[in-house]
């Protein structure tokens, strides 16, 4: 900087001018080619992901196609007290214990990677979970007729990434949604969203409690899917 003693009044300000241009190029050059490596970290983690899910989901339908019988049985009436058997989560590290989760109103069976495990579907080793230490559960539900009286045989399966830290919550902003729409981007058809705020066509209403997720061309509630307990948890995180 001592040379600037040496520049003449009139040229003194433009060789400032100059300087701090070059540095907010700089800056901004700067600046752009960390959001570059940011964006591009980003797609790469929703990549990750969606390959994760992918991944599960296919493991998943091959479980539920195993043990087809049981499941439905599962999901209408348990009338052989087997239910807790083949719906079940949160299993040890040995494969042992674990909650029962199914719902004879709303038709449903929950598994979640534990008991993949312990079926040996998935390898032992490993949490399972996302980038984001989410926990993946598949849910089947039976589907009832257009007349909603009479239970067929077709079944849906929804595969969610869901805390289950007490205490925790669910980080929901544009980042976030950004990434979360990655994702469902790369999953094609099945992937889908539980937007981070009510989007018109997409419904968060947490007074309400409903929680619409929409794919392309698709959308459910998650009313349909979770129980009473399950929801409110899932409110409070919100």
């Amino acid at each position: 900087m001592q040379f600037l003693g040496y520049v003449p009044k009139s040229e003194r300000g433009v060789t400032l001018l100059e300087a701090l241009l070059a540095t907010a190029i700089a800056a901004l050059m700067l600046g752009t080619l960390m959001q570059l490596l940011s964006d591009s970290q980003t797609e790469l983690r929703a990549k990750n992901i969606a390959d994760q899910i992918q991944n599960f989901q296919r493991v998943a339908a091959h479980y539920y196609q195993a043990n087809r019988s049981q499941i439905m049985q599962a999901m209408e009436n348990d009338s052989n007290g087997e239910a807790g058997e083949y719906c079940r989560v949160n299993l040890d590290k040995n494969g042992k214990g674990g909650t029962p989760a199914f719902d004879l109103k709303k038709n449903t069976c929950m598994i979640d990677a534990s008991l993949l495990q312990a079926r040996r579907l998935l390898p032992e080793r490993g949490t399972h979970k996302t980038a984001h230490g989410e926990k993946l559960v598949a849910i089947f539900k039976r589907r009832y007729d257009d007349d909603k009286d009479i239970l067929t045989q077709d079944v849906e399966m929804l595969v969610l990434t869901v805390l289950d830290k007490k205490g925790g919550g669910y980080t929901r902003n544009k980042a976030r949604f950004a990434e979360s729409s990655s994702i469902a981007n790369y999953m094609g058809a099945t992937g889908g969203v539980l937007p981070d705020q009510d989007r018109g066509k997409c419904i968060v209403d947490k007074s309400k409690g409903l929680f619409e997720v929409c794919g392309n061309g698709w959308k459910l509630d998650l009313q349909d899917f979770l129980d009473n307990s399950q929801l409110s948890s899932f409110r409070a995180m919100l």
